[in-house]
């Protein structure tokens, strides 16, 4: 379907009229720009202030021009099969839990290709770009705190998700990556994991934290 004529999505009762709302602050502060989704991204874009990939995608849930957007920006990585970036988040980063978690990834049946402790460059972008920017607040109970470990991983044997996790998860590619996640949070009783949930989302992890790794990797892209 041509992104043209997608609409985001609609409502008999909408909580706000975003549309008169955005109208009124455009013409405030004197920005031309049309009102509707394709302009309104294409403003942001050039602007610099377009969602990232991570957020285009769990917006993508609720809203088809958002899934467009997020698709097509996932069909142009590079394709590396089973591949998958775990990180590992503030209140699980010490080395014992590293390591256990490492235990963890290997027993459920992925290659580890590298682990990285971020430095505060790369755990600064992890923060701002990925998992829609949204990692909880500190003082939650349940919540793990910030990304700190990348732990990149393969699967030889992927496991196709069916239709009913994927109405959940639309980019899922291989079920073990949740099965996997869900062992790990379940012995923490705390959301100390978080991944990636495709092989093509690996990749761009992989180039914004870990680029020599995806260069190491370029004899398994498959276009």
């Amino acid at each position: 379907m041509p992104i043209s004529k997608i609409r985001g999505p609609e409502s008999n009762v909408p909580e706000h009229d975003y549309k008169k709302i955005l109208s009124a602050l455009s013409k405030k502060l004197s920005i031309d720009v049309d009102i509707n989704m394709k302009s309104l991204d294409e403003y942001l874009e050039k602007e610099v202030w377009k969602p990232s990939l991570d957020m285009l995608e769990r917006l993508g849930k609720s809203n088809s021009y958002c899934r467009k957007l997020s698709y097509d920006v996932l069909n142009l990585m590079p394709f590396v099969p089973g591949l998958a970036v775990f990180i590992i988040r503030e209140k699980a980063s010490s080395e014992e839990d590293e390591n256990k978690i490492a235990g963890f990834i290997k027993e459920e049946g992925f290659s580890i290709i590298k682990i990285k402790r971020l430095n505060s460059e790369k755990i600064n972008v992890a923060a701002r770009y990925l998992r829609g920017g949204n990692w909880g607040k500190a003082s939650s109970v349940h919540d793990g705190g910030g990304p700190v470990i990348a732990i990149v991983t393969r699967d030889p044997n992927p496991i196709n998700p069916d239709e009913k996790l994927l109405k959940k998860i639309p980019y899922l590619d291989n079920e073990r990556i949740i099965t996997t996640k869900h062992k790990i949070r379940e012995f923490y009783f705390e959301q100390i994991l978080h991944s990636t949930d495709s092989s093509r989302q690996a990749v761009h992890y992989l180039e914004l934290l870990m680029p020599e790794v995806l260069e190491e990797l370029s004899n398994n892209i498959i276009e």
